[in-house]
């Protein structure tokens, strides 16, 4: 199907009513991809139009205008038709501002996903880097093979000394004390600043959890706004929908009028 006969099968006449809505349901079922794979034309189209009536874009004049129609049309209601239509217009102003705004919304929504994602990404990394802190010093916490065999040097050394009384070794116990004390030292240096680039860490992660929660917040915000949006979109489009249906009543009056006084050809 063309573009134009989609919008003349869902009976557009210029507002996105309930009975467009239904027979554009109607459509989008028969055309899905789903029962429909050969024509794949048509289902964008309809896509496209639905988007278009949704946001209030579509731009489609009916064969039969209302104009042609109108012929013994009253001085009052002319004045009607013309408030009315001033109203639509205004109506119709506010919708593009609202269209607007979501669309800016979708935006802004767009770059807080991203920010999210890539703190996320951030958020996976420094954990990743406290973990391996956390293992280091508790390995730093451990008696490793080293403090062992000093042990064991100092308890043969003074045992010699005892039983032997090879008081030379004095020197050496002497050594291997001096050597576990600086050693000792060492891996005390060593734990004392690697706990410090976890607290470090730790204040990041936690900065950096805060920020995270933020954006969630904004993220539920802009979702509150962009409902807020829709349900005020709607509304105009119903109060469009209302002048309108006012607009073809008064039409459909002034022709009554031409076919009582048989102004109106067959």
């Amino acid at each position: 199907m063309t573009r134009e006969e989609i919008i003349e099968k869902i009976k557009y006449k210029g507002e996105y009513t309930d009975e467009v809505k239904k027979q554009l349901k109607k459509l989008l079922k028969k055309y899905h991809p789903d029962t429909n794979k050969k024509d794949k034309k048509t289902i964008l189209l309809l896509y496209d139009i639905k988007k278009e009536l949704e946001d209030g874009t579509l731009k489609y004049t009916p064969k039969t205008s209302h104009k042609k129609k109108n012929k013994t049309t009253s001085v009052k209601d002319k004045q009607k038709i013309s408030f009315f239509e001033s109203i639509i217009e205004n109506l119709k102003k506010k919708r593009n501002e609202i269209n607007n705004k979501i669309n800016y919304l979708y935006k802004r929504f767009n770059e807080r996903i991203d920010e999210k994602n890539r703190k996320i990404e951030k958020l996976g990394e420094v954990e990743f880097q406290i973990e391996e802190l956390r293992s280091e010093l508790d390995n730093l916490k451990k008696i490793d093979i080293l403090d062992k065999t000093l042990v064991v040097c100092v308890i043969i050394t003074y045992l010699s000394i005892m039983v032997f009384k090879l008081y030379f070794l004095i020197l050496i116990i002497i050594f291997f004390l001096l050597s576990e004390i600086y050693y000792i030292y060492v891996r005390y240096l060593d734990y004392k600043y690697k706990l410090e680039d976890l607290e470090k860490l730790e204040k990041k992660m936690n900065k950096m959890d805060e920020e995270y929660n933020l954006i969630e917040d904004s993220l539920v915000e802009l979702n509150k706004e962009e409902i807020k949006l829709k349900r005020e979109r709607s509304k105009v489009n119903n109060e469009i929908q209302y002048y309108t249906n006012e607009i073809n009543k008064l039409m459909d009056k002034g022709i009554s009028k031409d076919k009582e006084k048989g102004y109106v050809k067959k």
